[in-house]
Order: structure tokens, then sequence, then C-alpha cells
């Protein structure tokens, strides 16, 4: 589902990460971990598309990151720094991205997916009065609009109180087991030790893969 192969990505000559080797398989609640500035939001990025790696070739599902409908209908994602629209609420935000995205999803499922990330979809709030924990659910909340085969997902719990990170951890823990496919990143790596199937720590530019939690 997810392969990295030798991947390496320098800025200005400094080394982020180097000769990543990487395979994630369907069904995985993978957690890279690492301190700040380690290269998790360039990992993310890079297997997003957002980026290109400097060196090395990364597939998901079989192709290029970011080149194709396929990609986007099938790959969830969520930023560490997401942009929204100010002016509108949260059931405004899945109804706008269920057109754009070409999904035929109905309100009422619409409103279900957000009570999933526990924000009240009859809320008029509009995202410039949520807290930073609300804009981090929705942002699950529309990551979730296409029932993607894989989602990535860029230090998911920050700015979550200890209530909305155990929820975001039990719908993760569910979503693997119905066959979605998880990577996401942390800096708390007790957090992905209680959680995961598997964790990579990221280390001097370099993930070191750790079996965790084997079935």
């Amino acid at each position: 589902m997810i392969r990295m192969e030798n991947v390496s990505k320098q800025y200005d000559g400094r080394r982020v990460i180097h000769q990543v080797q990487l395979h994630v398989k369907s069904g995985e609640l993978f957690g890279l971990v690492g301190n700040n500035g380690a290269g998790k939001s360039t990992t993310i990025h890079l297997l997003a598309g957002i980026i290109h790696s400097t060196t090395g070739t990364i597939r998901i599902l079989e192709e290029p990151p970011g080149h194709s409908a396929y990609f986007f209908q099938n790959v969830g994602i969520v930023t560490e720094n997401q942009s929204y629209f100010n002016e509108m609420s949260a059931l405004e935000h899945m109804l706008f991205f269920n057109k754009v995205k070409g999904q035929r999803q109905k309100r009422q499922q619409l409103r279900e997916i957000l009570r999933l990330v526990e924000l009240d979809p009859t809320n008029q709030k509009t995202v410039q009065q949520f807290s930073q924990g609300m804009k981090k659910r929705l942002g699950i909340a529309l990551a979730l609009l296409s029932q993607p085969q894989i989602l990535l997902f860029d230090e998911p719990t920050t700015s979550l109180d200890p209530s909305a990170t155990s929820m975001v951890y039990s719908l993760f823990q569910d979503l693997a087991q119905q066959g979605t496919t998880l990577f996401l990143t942390s800096s708390h790596r007790e957090e992905c030790e209680s959680i995961c199937t598997r964790m990579g720590i990221l280390e001097n530019g370099s993930i070191r893969s750790l079996e965790l939690n084997p079935t």
C-alpha cells in the first residue's frame, strides 16, 4: 500500500531524511515518532505528493503520490497546518468538499461523519470561531469523506485534550480493523506504542521500524 525505497530529501543541502526504506501493508496502523524538526512533516508531505523526494521512489497504491484523481479519491490527508474557509461551518465544509470531490454522500451521512469526531453538525459556528482542537477534528472528518483506503495524518492529536485524543485513537483503531491503512506521525512514543500495529522511530534522518502488537 505504501512503499518508500531509498528515499532521501534535502533542503538547501541539509539532509532531512536519508535513504528511507519502508513498507506499510494494507490495514496497518503505522506510527512515525520523532522529535520536533526530525522530518515527520516532511515524510507526510512526501507521501501526500505535496513535495518530491531528492532521490528514491515512493509508491502509494502502486503509483506515485499526488499524480491522479485515483490517488486523491483513495488517500485522505491531514497536514499539521490544514487550511479551512473561515466563514463556513463544519457541515458547510463537508457539503462543499462532498461536491468538489464528486462524492454522493447524503447530508445525513455527512452529519454522521462529523459526529464520529464529536463535532455537532447542527452547530452554525464558523471555523474562525473554532478552537485548534475543533479544527483538527474537522480535518479528520474531511479526510474520511471519500472513504479512502489510506489515511495520512501529521500530528493528529496536537491541540486535542485527553478525551478527544482517546476518541480519535479509538476511531483510528476501528478504521484499521475495517481494513483502512493509517500512517500517522507523533512526538509522543507512548501514544503510538498504545495503538499502533507497527512503529518507526525517526532518528538522524533514518527510520527504524519496530514490531508492535503482533497478530
